[in-house]
């Protein structure tokens, strides 16, 4: 299933830390994910690329597809008939706080209800809270913490 083209023909660019940051934290989350679901784990991972920076490395992650939800409309018919029925996408946000970033990874269930209405409902998180270490002069993680519904 084609979600985006623009998405799944973008190759990786040179590695720059906060991508390596968020990759690292993608992969302990289907991770932990795929643990928690033993034997119903996803064949495939749908992450939303909204939000997530432009220079990405989308071919870094397997068995991952990248779709973004502000273009549903050029979606394949069968990637829409998929979200009618209800697709798990993974979210991946950034905030920074003080000396810390935190990502932060939210799956929800993707419902499109009409033509021009999508409903989310929130089923999981994990959030990797990084810190700046000045005497290993790198970003370190300081701390990960996982929820459900």
């Amino acid at each position: 299933m084609r979600l985006d083209s623009s998405a799944n023909s973008s190759k990786g660019q040179d590695s720059n830390l906060l991508n390596d940051m968020i990759l690292s934290s993608i992969k302990s989350y289907i991770e932990w994910n795929n643990n928690l679901n033993k034997g119903n784990s996803a064949d495939v991972h749908y992450i939303c690329i909204d939000g997530i920076p432009s220079d990405f490395p989308y071919d870094s992650l397997q068995n991952v597809r990248y779709g973004s939800l502000k273009n549903v409309g050029s979606w394949s018919r069968k990637a829409k008939n998929s979200l009618r029925k209800g697709i798990c996408f993974k979210f991946v946000s950034l905030k920074v706080v003080d000396d810390r970033i935190i990502i932060t990874i939210t799956s929800r269930v993707v419902k499109r209800v009409g033509k021009k209405e999508i409903r989310f409902g929130l089923v999981m998180w994990g959030n990797y809270i990084y810190k700046y270490s000045y005497e290993h002069k790198k970003w370190e993680l300081l701390e990960t913490t996982y929820g459900g519904v």
